[in-house]
């Protein structure tokens, strides 16, 4: 999204702030997906809670085309008090809206990521949320006529990271120094430069590969630097999808907890991504996708390419029979 989301906080910032001789530090949050805005969520909440209360902020639902105000990564920031021990907890909650039976703030609830954090005093930290396919069902409604989207972990105090529950507490110390490049694919923010993953054009050519019951793959003969993996979904599921199939793809990102890493030679993936793709396909067309190269298409922030939507995908890269069932809460 475009900084015009800081100015939706500004209320919120001045409530986190306070007069001081220095400017205060921040962190700006960053928020992605693998899935495809508007389409697999059309609305998006936000809550930043503090011990003076919770924030005031409308759901987001203007996203998913160039027509449109809002687009992805969207970012806002919440300025520090002076106080370095001053805890902060963000939701972010995702939805949609056409599923019948749904009435939370963001009608029928997909996706919530939960942090709690503390705001550095003196440097801009960044912190990304990303919006995951395998954390899909972590989410629930409260009974209606309450519109709180709740988490859908076994116990409080976790949330989905991986397709896993996790402790949703962070310490900030171990955030990233905030740059635009690495949000905007090493570009600016509202500039529309940068370079974005063009999921369906990078694995056009792709291998499909079978993981191990350890969900690890080979690595892939070639340079390296351009190793990519995709999980394979349907159309119902989410993910990008080629405009021509029901089957659709998940890129991950390198070096991400919801993402691949490389141990002893074999390519690591989250174990939910075994548990929940129909397949895995390994590409080395492309620069390998980190967090930091979100993707193409008409809810990017990043202008060109615009994104490939009718490239074939790889033979053998069909989502299993089934596969639209609906998988609500943690495995």
């Amino acid at each position: 999204m475009k900084r015009a989301l800081v100015f939706a906080l500004t209320g919120l910032a001045a409530l986190l702030s306070c007069k001081t001789k220095h400017a205060p530090g921040e962190i700006i949050v960053a928020i992605d997906s693998d899935l495809t805005p508007g389409v697999d969520f059309d609305e998006l909440h936000i809550d930043v809670i503090t011990t003076a209360g919770p924030s005031k902020l409308d759901t987001i639902k203007e996203f998913g085309q160039r027509s449109l105000p809002n687009s992805f990564p969207m970012t806002f920031a919440i300025v520090s008090n002076g106080d370095p021990t001053t805890k902060v907890q963000i939701r972010v909650a995702a939805g949609l809206s056409t599923l019948p039976g749904g009435h939370s703030v963001v009608g029928m609830p997909l996706l919530l990521r939960e942090v709690t954090t503390t705001i550095p005093v003196d440097r801009v930290a960044l912190l990304r949320i990303h919006l995951e396919w395998v954390c899909i069902g972590f989410a629930k409604q409260n009974p209606a006529p309450d519109t709180y989207v709740e988490g859908n972990c076994p116990v409080d105090g976790l949330t989905c990271l991986g397709g896993e529950c996790v402790d949703f507490a962070l310490d900030s110390a171990t955030l990233p120094d905030y740059d635009d490049a690495l949000v905007f694919g090493g570009g600016h923010a509202g500039a529309g430069d940068g370079t974005c993953f063009d999921a369906l054009a990078c694995f056009a050519g792709a291998q499909v590969v079978q993981p191990d019951a350890n969900c690890t793959i080979a690595k892939p003969a070639g340079d390296p630097t351009r190793t990519n993996i995709a999980l394979v979904s349907a159309r119902c599921q989410g993910g990008i999808c080629d405009d021509g199939s029901d089957t659709c793809l998940v890129p991950l990102d390198n070096a991400t907890a919801a993402g691949w890493t490389e141990v002893g030679g074999r390519l690591h993936l989250p174990p939910a991504a075994c548990r929940k793709a129909s397949g895995v396909v390994v590409s080395t067309t492309c620069p390998t996708k980190t967090a930091s190269s979100p993707t193409c298409g008409p809810w990017s922030e990043i202008k060109s390419p615009a994104g490939t939507f009718n490239a074939p995908l790889p033979d053998g890269a069909v989502a299993a029979d089934g596969a639209c069932s609906v998988d609500a809460g943690s495995d």
